[in-house]
């Protein structure tokens, strides 16, 4: 319990430039977490977080990162603002589906390339 929370601050004094979390604020009360999260904000580190904490995620967010059927999706700011921005790229994606499906409806060359290709998106990658 308390020794992952410790864990965090000794891991920046070393230097660390990425950390992997799980469930950071469990199951910890609300004093602990107050400084956790102003602790993450003040160092310059990468914290990958896995929680189910909302309003700790939307407090020390600045970007969140969808993984989905290998595809990575990057949403900036907080995790409130992921999920208004997460419904409207939605929205947008379904929209051009169904200006979309007419165009390919009445196109008579079902066996072109482009129909017999499937789409896939790329994988997630970062460069150095």
């Amino acid at each position: 319990g308390h020794g992952r929370l410790v864990g965090v601050p000794m891991g920046a004094s070393w230097g660390a430039e990425l950390f992997l979390t799980h469930e950071p604020t469990h199951p910890r009360g609300p004093a602990p977490m107050e400084g956790l999260a102003g602790y993450m904000a003040a160092v310059r580190t990468t914290f990958v977080l896995v929680s189910h904490d909302r309003r700790f995620l939307d407090r020390v967010c600045t970007s969140v990162l969808e993984l989905g059927h290998g595809v990575a999706e990057e949403y900036p700011g907080n995790y409130t603002q992921y999920v208004r921005l997460r419904a409207q790229r939605r929205a947008r994606s379904r929209r051009a589906v169904r200006r979309w499906r007419p165009l390919a409806a009445s196109t008579p060359s079902s066996t072109s390339r482009a129909s017999r290709t499937s789409s896939r998106a790329l994988p997630f990658t970062t460069s150095s």
